[in-house]
């Protein structure tokens, strides 16, 4: 008898390890960050963000990524206080506010990109990761500027979970899954095209990027792609559905 309620006992302790382990793997597991799309502006020292689901604004800490943002406003807005669409990292918090009580506040962590021309009146919805054309903004951080000879780099997750893509010259083919935020996509077959070496580079880039994925984010017209540990690899626009 008292073997069994040993052996038992033992049993137990080691189902709870397993799971104790279980969730301290989960709970360190890096999480894609939080990615906000909407409307900045700047104006008379003050800066705002407008969230496009609810139409409402929120001050916007100056700390973090917030001089990447105000940059990439001063050199992009249409005119001065004029909103411009943008996506950034970050999370919110509440603040002490410049006038009355404390506010809910968007603090900025990462500047990802600016879409002049969008807004929210475009852009109340995310996009779907499925059978939406994205063209493919940077790799690894670095811009991707469009050659006039080349195709447009892009990519398309299918509902069949299979992808096509192209850094601009060859055409790019593989499998994926995605489940929740989780992306993994597998080795990508290729056509056989020989590539200029600016074109080559970026596609050796997509490639490697492509394999390294784990994670993605999207809000509005923006999609992120991540690394294991929560590094951006690809920054994606949806253009249009195919």
């Amino acid at each position: 008898m008292r073997a069994t309620l040993m052996t038992i006992f033992f049993a137990g302790m080691a189902i709870s390890t397993a799971a104790a382990a279980q969730t301290a793997k989960t709970a360190g597991a890096p999480r894609p960050p939080v990615l906000v799309s909407g409307e900045f502006t700047y104006l008379a020292d003050a800066a705002s963000f407008r969230l496009c689901r609810s139409g409402r604004s929120v001050p916007v800490a100056m700390e973090g990524a917030y001089k990447a943002l105000e940059a990439a406003y001063t050199a992009q807005r249409s005119a001065l206080g004029a909103p411009l669409f943008v996506t950034v990292e970050g999370r919110f918090a509440i603040k002490p506010g410049m006038e009355g009580p404390p506010r809910r506040t968007l603090a900025v962590s990462r500047f990802v990109a600016a879409w002049p021309g969008e807004s929210c009146e475009r852009n109340r919805a995310k996009a779907a990761l499925k059978e939406t054309y994205w063209k493919i903004v940077a790799i690894n951080g670095s811009a991707v500027h469009l050659d006039e000879k080349a195709r447009e780099p892009s990519i398309v997750f299918r509902r069949d979970g299979r992808l096509g893509a192209t850094a601009g010259c060859n055409r790019l083919t593989g499998a994926y899954e995605s489940k929740g935020r989780t992306l993994k996509i597998g080795p990508a077959a290729s056509t056989m095209m020989a590539c200029p070496p600016p074109l080559a580079e970026r596609e050796r880039a997509l490639v490697q990027a492509l394999g390294a994925a784990r994670s993605f984010a999207i809000a509005g017209p923006a999609m992120v792609v991540y690394d294991e540990g929560g590094s951006p690899l690809l920054t994606l626009q949806a253009v249009a559905l195919r």
